[in-house]
């Protein structure tokens, strides 16, 4: 699959209709994950998160909230839904309809609702049942002798092969109905480099991928599909084609696609929109509707990279930025690393002479406040920090305006607080700060952020500091 043609699928994906979605599911007294919510808006959506955080049992209450008379409450992994009550939001032929379930009675269901086609995959623990059974069947050149195969076309074998990663030279199916018990059991067998070998011999992640790909032509059009952690066993480049598969089959047949994961490959080839994710805190999952890259990048082990730099005129500017953003904006943060210049020149000459680095790389300059009525060269990146004034200045009247606030904050007494304020009246604004500090025995790292905290709860200044976090990501990041 042509990269352009896998990235033009991926746009359009999120804008078609689905005639038959789930689009939300709220659960309660699940074992393993409590009570909970979920939205889902199309496509192919993905649950997110570490091992052992629900991701399954998730993926299987939303089976269950659709197919509730499927289930008999006798297997270890029934147990965890004997209390349960499961309700879906659903679109059912283009029509809104809600399933709501309670396993605690007699009668699970409690809302009858047209049924509509849903298909749960676990690629995993179906390659290895398939692995282990074809490598027991004492007469299987006798078994396959009695189907006849289906050979993969240029397109299918095309397909394969760039799901794998091998040329194949042929790709047979041999689709073996109602056998040791199965509806259909699929196996394969291939020929790449001369060499031709079927299921028993081939790895699990290379199985994984031919089951996969067969079910994904068997899935009925305009239904619902769900996978389990389709990345096990297979490698990083292979996930990423297997994510472009799915996107492929769920935009010609129109299917409603929810999968779990916890690998970096998977979810980067899904908007962050779409993405939901779920962490464990004290035995009970919590469910994020619109985590942050931020957020993704630590659940699934990515080191966070840096988007780019903002630079600032000094210390006190760069610790008054940070808790600015680690209120309003904490992804910058790990995004973006914060660098003094020195001076108001030296940042502004910086910003002219950095060469254009393309988007992985961004570069913007945050004057202080009071440059902010001050003429400066118009093609390049800079906004301000908040207020009229320079941090220092603000920082210096909020103190002297909430004496007894700054002791609570910093956790010392209102009189070692009132005698530092009075031994540094007078300085210069830039020296009073390190004055204060000095006083104090505290760091600007520790005194800056208390002190931005205590501005932050003035009338007005909120607001002019979420508006200034507002402009540099813009500028940063424009739409």
């Amino acid at each position: 699959m042509r990269k352009v043609t896998a990235q033009d699928q991926w746009r359009h994906l999120y804008r078609k209709p689905y005639p038959n979605a789930i689009t939300g599911i709220a659960f309660g007294h699940v074992v393993g994950i409590g009570d909970g919510s979920a939205r889902f808006a199309g496509g192919v959506s993905v649950i997110c998160g570490g091992n052992g955080v629900g991701k399954s049992t998730l993926l299987d209450a939303i089976r269950r909230s659709l197919h509730s008379g499927l289930f008999t409450l006798g297997t270890p992994a029934d147990a965890k839904f004997s209390l349960a009550v499961l309700s879906a939001d659903l679109t059912l032929a283009g029509t809104h309809a809600t399933a709501v379930t309670d396993f605690g009675r007699d009668d699970p269901a409690l809302a009858v609702t047209p049924r509509t086609e849903i298909t749960l995959l676990d690629p995993a623990a179906e390659s290895i049942a398939q692995a282990s059974l074809f490598s027991q069947v004492a007469n299987l050149e006798e078994l396959l002798e009695s189907v006849s195969p289906r050979i993969a076309d240029d397109h299918e074998r095309a397909m394969l092969s760039f799901l794998v990663g091998r040329d194949y030279e042929q790709c047979e199916t041999f689709e073996i109905e109602d056998y040791d018990g199965e509806s259909a059991v699929s196996y394969f067998r291939v020929t790449a480099g001369g060499a031709t070998y079927g299921s028993e011999r081939m790895g699990l992640g290379e199985l994984a991928l031919h089951l996969l790909h067969w079910h994904l032509l068997r899935v009925p059009e305009q239904s619902i599909l769900l996978i389990e952690e389709p990345e096990t066993y297979i490698s990083p480049r292979s996930q990423g084609a297997l994510m472009d598969a799915i996107a492929h089959a769920s935009l010609r047949k129109s299917l409603w696609v929810i999968l779990t994961t916890h690998s970096p490959a998977i979810a980067a080839k899904v908007p962050i929109e779409h993405i939901r994710l779920l962490s464990r805190v004290a035995g009970s999952s919590t469910l994020l509707q619109s985590p942050t890259q931020a957020q993704l990048q630590t659940v699934l082990g990515i080191p966070p990279s840096y988007a780019g730099i903002v630079l600032v005129e000094d210390t006190t500017a760069r610790e008054f930025l940070l808790a600015l953003l680690s209120s309003f904006a904490p992804e910058m943060c790990q995004r973006y690393e914060i660098v003094k210049s020195g001076s108001v020149e030296a940042l502004i000459n910086s910003l002219r002479c950095f060469p254009p680095a393309g988007p992985w790389l961004r570069i913007a300059g945050m004057l202080d406040g009071d440059q902010r009525k001050k003429a400066h060269d118009a093609g390049i990146a800079l906004t301000y920090l908040p207020g009229g004034a320079s941090p220092e200045e603000l920082l210096r009247q909020t103190a002297r305006a909430n004496p007894v606030g700054l002791s609570k904050a910093l956790g010392k007494s209102e009189l070692d607080v009132t005698v530092a304020l009075s031994e540094t009246e007078g300085a210069e604004s830039h020296d009073w700060l390190n004055d204060l500090a000095a006083y104090l025995g505290l760091r600007l790292q520790t005194l800056v952020p208390c002190l931005v905290g205590l501005w932050l709860e003035a009338d007005g200044n909120s607001g002019l500091a979420a508006t200034a976090v507002s402009e540099l990501r813009n500028t940063l990041e424009p739409r």
